[in-house]
């Protein structure tokens, strides 16, 4: 099964962070059916050879081969995704096993998509929010 989010997690010399948090962010995506994908910021530490020994399989790893800054790299990552729903996670974030579970639940209802600031279009019409509605179809906010 196609996982439905992306956890994106931007990193510049984060190791012993991602050591610390990384497992749980591996078990919470395991329970949810999504993919983690770490964006190496250019890292001078051992982040990369690290990820790639300890985690290969199971974590995607995008190395940017210099440091572009954090808001580069989650943009990298989100470019990178092929899931309509991504999450953004610091290497400093530790989370709970069912963090996911809300976007999970919403994610699935229709017309309703789980992060506003993503633009988003109807299928049938394509307008993006506010409205839900097409034209012509009787709904009075089009």
């Amino acid at each position: 099964m196609q996982p439905s989010i992306t956890i994106v997690i931007p990193n510049f010399n984060g190791k012993d962070l991602l050591d610390n948090n990384l497992p749980s962010v591996i078990a919470a995506a395991g329970a949810a059916g999504a993919a983690i994908l770490v964006v190496d910021d250019g890292s001078t530490d051992d982040s990369v050879r690290w990820l790639r020994s300890t985690y290969s399989g199971r974590v995607g790893l995008l190395e940017m081969k210099e440091n572009r800054g954090f808001a580069h790299a989650a943009n990298e990552g989100a470019r990178s995704a092929s899931t309509r729903i991504v999450y953004f996670l610091n290497t400093d974030i530790r989370v709970r096993e069912e963090f996911l579970a809300p976007i999970r639940r919403i994610s699935t209802t229709p017309h309703v998509s789980p992060c506003p600031a993503w633009q988003w279009t109807h299928p049938e019409c394509g307008r993006s929010p506010p409205r839900t509605g097409c034209a012509g179809d009787g709904d009075s906010s089009t």
